[in-house]
């Protein structure tokens, strides 16, 4: 498992900005052993990309939304381990 985990906080419209961004290929559901983990509300994983376009994805997407993007973060991301979590609404 490689690929881009982000997270982000916008001033409203959140859930038009996480459907432009899994529109995007984004997921809210991270492929993990011995389970997959249900990430939280406004952190999204994509197997491809780097730092740089997935945060010109976020800015894309907030324009999208018609939000403002307050924060954002994009890492590179090969391992890790978490608590499942219930599904996403």
């Amino acid at each position: 498992m490689s690929g881009m985990l982000i997270s982000y906080d916008v001033n409203k419209n959140q859930n038009e900005m996480k459907e432009h961004l899994k529109s995007k290929g984004y997921t809210d559901i991270l492929e993990a052993e011995p389970e997959n983990i249900n990430l939280p509300d406004t952190t999204l994983w994509i197997s491809t990309g780097d730092p740089a376009s997935s945060l010109d994805d976020m800015k894309q997407a907030a324009a999208e939304a018609d939000c403002e993007l307050e924060r954002a973060v994009a890492v590179r991301f090969n391992l890790g381990t978490g608590i499942k979590g219930k599904l996403h609404k």
